[in-house]
C-alpha cells in the first residue's frame, strides 16, 4: 500500500493489480483505492466474500457506482452478466480500460449515468475519487462535470435488449450519501425481481431501513468465515454496508441454499505489474524501451 502512494506520487503510472480467476485491474495513479486492492485484495472483503459465495455462473448483477471496476470486474470474473453505472467521466474511462483488459465486454455494460428518484440534469464532483457525488446546485465551481440522472427503473424499462429475461440477484449501490434516492428510483425493480442489496449507508441508515423494511427487507452484516448473515439490531447507528435481504419467499430460500452450498473461497493474494505494457495506437511498433 505504501509502495503505491510512493509510486502513484513519483512515477505517476499505473499499475496493474492481479486478482483471483485471473482477473486483473488497471489502476490510474490518482486513484485511491488502489493501494488497498494492491495489499489485501478488496477494499470491501466482507461484502465481496458474500458476492463470491451467492451468485452463479450468468446470475444478474447491477453495480451503481462501479467506479474503475473493483467490483464488477470480479463479479464478471465469476461469470456474472453485470450492468455497471459509472457517471464521472475519468473513472469510467478507466473502468472501460479494465473491461477490456478483462475482454469481458460481453459481460459487463457500462451505462454513464447517475441514478436517482427522478430524471433531471445534475452536477457531479470530479476531483474526490471514489468520493465524488452529486451536487444539488452546479454553481461555478470548475472541479464538477453535467451528468445525466436517471431512475433505475427507467433505465431497465429503456434497455430491454439487454435486461430483458435477465432477472437481478443483486444490486450493489455506492452512491455517497444519494443511495436512499438510487433505492427510491429503483422501486419497481425490488418489487419485482427481490434482489439481494448491498448499500452504504451512514449514522445507522435509519431512511434506508425504513423504506427497505417497507419492501419486505431485512437487513444483515456478513461473516465469511461462517458463511452466516447476522442482522443488525434496530439500535445500531454506525457506518457500514447493510446487506438487505427480502425476509421470505424465493428470494430467502435461494440465498440461503447458495450460501450454505457455496465452495470455500480463500482469495489469493495480489501480485502487482509496476510497470505494465503501455497501449500502442495507430501503425507504430512498440518502444523496446522500459
Amino acid at each position: 500500500m505504501w509502495a503505491w502512494q510512493i509510486w502513484r506520487r513519483v512515477a505517476h503510472r499505473p499499475i496493474v493489480i492481479s486478482l483471483d480467476r485471473g482477473v486483473r485491474l488497471r489502476m490510474p495513479p490518482w486513484s485511491t483505492l488502489a493501494g488497498v486492492v494492491a495489499a489485501t485484495g478488496s477494499h470491501e472483503p466482507d461484502e465481496q466474500a458474500f458476492l463470491t459465495h451467492l451468485l452463479r455462473p450468468g446470475d444478474s448483477v447491477i453495480d451503481v457506482g462501479a467506479n474503475i471496476g473493483i467490483y464488477a470486474l470480479p463479479l464478471a470474473g465469476l461469470g456474472a452478466r453485470v450492468s455497471a453505472f459509472e457517471p464521472g467521466s475519468s473513472a469510467r474511462d478507466a473502468l472501460r480500460l479494465n473491461v477490456e483488459l478483462n475482454s469481458a465486454e460481453e459481460r459487463v455494460r457500462i451505462f454513464p449515468f447517475a441514478l436517482g428518484d427522478r430524471d433531471h440534469d445534475g452536477a457531479l464532483t470530479t476531483d474526490l475519487d471514489g468520493a465524488n457525488h452529486l451536487l444539488d446546485a452546479a454553481g461555478s465551481d470548475a472541479r464538477v462535470e453535467r451528468v445525466r440522472v436517471r431512475t433505475l427503473d427507467g433505465v431497465i424499462g429503456g434497455h430491454p435488449e439487454w435486461f430483458e429475461g435477465h432477472k437481478v440477484v443483486a444490486l450493489k449501490i455506492d452512491a455517497e450519501g444519494h443511495d436512499e434516492l438510487v433505492l427510491r428510483g429503483a422501486e419497481r425493480l425490488l418489487e419485482k425481481d427481490r434482489p439481494v442489496v448491498i448499500v452504504e449507508i451512514w449514522d445507522g441508515g435509519e431512511r434506508i431501513r425504513q423504506f427497505l423494511a417497507r419492501l419486505g427487507y431485512r437487513v444483515f452484516l456478513y461473516q465469511p468465515d461462517d458463511r452466516c448473515l447476522v442482522e443488525y439490531p434496530k439500535a445500531w447507528s454506525g457506518q457500514a454496508n447493510f446487506i438487505a435481504v427480502p425476509g421470505s419467499g424465493d428470494r430467502w430460500d435461494q440465498v440461503a441454499d447458495r450460501l450454505t452450498g457455496a465452495s470455500p473461497f480463500t482469495p489469493a493474494f495480489p501480485t502487482v505489474q509496476w510497470r505494465p505494457e503501455r497501449a500502442c495506437t495507430g501503425s507504430a511498433k512498440p518502444s523496446t524501451h522500459p
